[in-house]
C-alpha cells in the first residue's frame, strides 16, 4: 500500500511539473538566431524571398525533406508581447551566446555530405552494378571498403522425370517449389593501389526439403532444409606487381586464397548477379562441387592486361574428390590425387574494356558499354580421374578442358535499346567416357526399385525432379542472345523488357544421342541488374537406357519442361 501510494504521489508531481512548464513564459519564448531583415519570430533561417525553412542539416532537396518547411506562425498574442528588436541587437546576443559557451571543431553536415559524394564519385566502377556501398577514406576515392550483397528467390514449377515420388512415395508428375537459390554477401577494400582483400560469403539451393546445414534431418529446428550453412565463397589477399596508373598498356597483380579467377570460358567466371538468363548454364564450371568448393579453389593466380589482352591464370590445389568405391570398366570417375591444376583465360577487347578489378565477368551490360570480345582458355587437372583396364587394374587419366567464346554487347539507337549476343564452343576430356548428371533446387526423390517395377515405371538416366545430363567428356555448344526494348515500351520510370533466348548442344561420349536444351524468357529490369524478375521457361532432355542386340544404349526419348520466376535484389 505505501508502494502504491508513493507511485500514485510521482505521478501526480509528474503531471503538475509538466502542466507549469507548458503555461510557463520559457515554454512560449522563442531563441534568437542570426538573420537578415525583421527580428525572428520562430526558430528558422530566413531568406530575402521571405521563405523560411528549419535549421536542421540539410541532406537532400526541398522536395524531399518535408520537415524543413517553414514552421507555423507563433500565436498572435503572445508574439505581441515580445518586443521586436533589430536585426543588430539579436546578431549580437547570438554572438555573445557562442562565445560564453565551449567551441569545438567547425562541423558542418552539409559539407560533410558533399565530401562523401564526392569521394564516392571518384572511385572505380568496377562493373554495371555500381559502386555498391562505399566507405570512401580518402578524398581521391583510391581508399575504400566496398560491400555488396544480393539475393535471388526462385519459385519453380517442374514437369518431374519419371519415376519421381513425394515424401509418401506418391508419385508426382509436377511439383512446386520457393526456394533460395542464392544469398551472398561481398565486401572488399583497397588502401592503395598496391594491395586488395576480398571476402565473399553466402549459401545456396536452400528448399524446403533440402539444402539445409549438416546433420538436418526429420523434424524440429534442424529438420530437413533448414539453417543452412553459410560458407565461404572467396577469400584472397592480391598485390598489384605493375597498376595501370603506372603504365597505360599493361598491368599486373597476383593473389592467393580460395578465387574465382578461373579458365576456360568468360562464362566460368561470370557474375552470378549480372545474368541475362535465370542462371548460368552449370556447364562452365565443370568441376563444380566436386574437386572445387561452389566453383572456386585454393590457389595462386595472376591477372593484368596487356593493351587490349585481359588475361587470367592460374595454379590451384584442387579438393580431393575420390570416388574410387565406384571404379568401373566403363567410365571413369574423380579419383584422389595430390597434383596441381592449371587454367588461364584470355580476352581481346576490340571495343570498350572491361575492369578485371574483380574476376566477375558480366553477362548483359544492357546496353551500358559497347563490348566485343573474342577469348580462349583451359583447364587441365593431370591424373584426376581413373578407370579400371580389362585387369581391373587401375589407370588414371587427366582432366582436360578447353572453351572458345565470343561475345558482343552494344547499344542500339538512342532509345535505351541494347543487344546482347554469346556463343562458348567446349571440348572436354575428362577420361572414358566421363559423365555427371545436375538438377538445380531439385526437391524430387526416386521410388525404390520394387516400387518403380510394380508401376512399370522406367526411370531416366539421371534420376528424380528437374535432374539431366550435365557434363561429361565429349563437346558442348552454347547460345545465348537477348535484346533490351527501348524506354518507351514501359516508360522511363516504369524499367525495361529484354527478352532473350538460349540453345544448348551436347555430343557427350557416354550418350548414344545428343542432348539439346531450350531456354526462353523475360527480365523485367525494375532497375537494372539492382531489382529486377525474371521468368523463364526451359525444356531439358530425358534420356533412357535400351538394350538393343544385346547392347546397352542411352538415348533421348522426350523432354521436360520447367518454369521459373526469379526476384533479384543487388545492392
Amino acid at each position: 500500500m505505501m508502494m502504491a501510494r508513493i507511485g500514485r504521489s510521482a505521478r501526480q508531481f509528474t503531471w503538475i511539473l509538466l502542466a507549469f512548464y507548458v503555461t510557463s513564459p520559457s515554454a512560449t519564448a522563442n531563441p534568437p538566431g542570426i538573420v537578415e531583415g525583421n527580428a525572428p519570430r520562430e526558430l528558422s533561417t530566413c531568406w530575402s524571398d521571405g521563405s523560411c525553412v528549419s535549421p536542421l542539416p540539410q541532406f537532400a532537396s526541398a522536395p524531399d525533406r518535408p520537415w524543413a518547411e517553414p514552421l507555423p506562425p507563433i500565436d498572435a498574442e503572445i508574439a505581441d508581447d515580445q518586443p521586436q528588436q533589430s536585426v543588430a541587437y539579436w546578431n549580437e546576443v547570438t554572438e555573445m551566446e557562442a562565445d560564453e559557451s565551449p567551441r569545438g571543431p567547425d562541423f558542418s553536415f552539409d559539407d560533410l555530405y558533399g565530401q562523401i559524394k564526392r569521394r564516392d564519385a571518384a572511385t572505380e566502377d568496377s562493373s554495371n552494378y555500381g559502386r555498391g556501398m562505399t566507405l570512401v577514406l580518402d578524398e581521391k576515392g583510391k581508399k575504400y571498403i566496398r560491400f555488396l550483397t544480393w539475393a535471388q528467390v526462385w519459385t519453380s514449377f517442374t514437369d518431374n522425370n519419371p519415376g519421381t515420388v513425394d515424401a509418401y512415395e506418391d508419385l508426382k508428375d509436377s511439383s512446386l517449389d520457393i526456394g533460395l537459390r542464392r544469398v551472398r554477401f561481398l565486401t572488399y577494400s583497397q588502401l592503395t593501389e598496391k594491395y586488395l582483400i576480398l571476402l565473399h560469403v553466402g549459401i545456396n539451393n536452400q528448399t524446403f526439403t533440402n539444402g539445409g546445414g549438416s546433420g538436418t534431418v526429420g523434424i524440429g529446428p534442424y529438420g530437413a532444409g533448414k539453417k543452412p550453412q553459410i560458407f565461404v565463397h572467396d577469400i584472397y589477399n592480391e598485390y598489384a606487381v605493375l597498376t595501370p596508373s603506372e603504365c597505360d598498356d599493361f598491368s599486373l597483380a597476383m593473389g592467393a586464397g580460395m578465387h574465382y579467377w578461373n579458365g576456360i570460358s568468360r562464362k566460368s567466371s561470370s557474375s552470378t548477379m549480372c545474368y541475362m538468363t535465370v542462371d548460368s548454364p552449370i556447364f562452365c564450371w565443370p568441376n563444380i562441387e566436386f574437386s572445387d568448393q561452389f566453383a572456386r579453389q585454393l590457389g595462386w593466380y595472376t591477372k593484368g592486361k596487356l593493351h587490349k589482352l585481359d588475361y587470367r591464370f592460374s595454379v590451384s590445389q584442387p579438393f580431393n574428390a575420390d570416388d574410387r568405391d565406384t571404379l568401373n570398366n566403363e567410365r571413369a570417375v574423380n579419383i584422389a590425387t595430390h597434383s596441381l591444376a592449371f587454367a588461364g583465360y584470355f580476352e581481346w577487347e576490340f571495343w570498350d574494356q572491361e575492369s578485371n578489378l574483380l574476376p566477375y565477368k558480366t553477362s548483359t551490360w544492357l546496353g551500358e558499354k559497347s563490348v566485343f570480345n573474342i577469348g580462349a582458355g583451359f583447364y587441365l587437372h593431370p591424373d584426376a580421374s581413373g578407370i579400371l583396364d580389362a585387369d581391373d587394374q587401375l589407370q588414371r587419366q587427366d582432366q582436360l578442358a578447353v572453351g572458345i567464346d565470343c561475345y558482343l554487347d552494344k547499344p542500339v539507337g538512342d532509345c535505351g535499346a541494347a543487344l546482347t549476343l554469346y556463343s562458348v564452343y567446349y571440348i572436354f576430356d575428362y577420361g572414358d567416357n566421363y559423365f555427371r548428371n545436375i538438377g538445380i533446387l531439385n526437391t524430387g526423390r526416386l521410388g525404390s526399385p520394387d516400387f518403380l517395377a510394380a508401376a512399370g515405371i522406367t526411370p531416366t538416366i539421371s534420376g528424380p525432379g528437374n535432374a539431366q545430363p550435365f557434363m561429361g567428356s565429349g563437346e558442348i555448344l552454347y547460345l545465348e542472345g537477348g535484346y533490351v526494348l527501348p524506354s518507351s515500351m514501359l516508360g522511363e520510370s516504369r524499367g525495361k523488357l529484354q527478352p532473350f533466348v538460349a540453345f544448348t548442344h551436347k555430343n557427350l561420349a557416354w550418350l548414344d544421342d545428343p542432348a539439346f536444351n531450350w531456354d526462353m524468357g523475360l527480365n523485367y529490369l525494375i532497375d537494372g541488374h539492382r531489382a529486377k524478375l525474371t521468368f523463364q521457361y526451359s525444356l531439358r532432355p530425358q534420356f533412357f537406357e535400351r538394350t538393343e542386340s544385346g547392347t546397352v544404349r542411352r538415348v533421348a526419348d522426350g523432354s521436360a519442361g520447367e518454369f521459373i520466376i526469379q526476384a533479384q535484389v543487388a545492392l
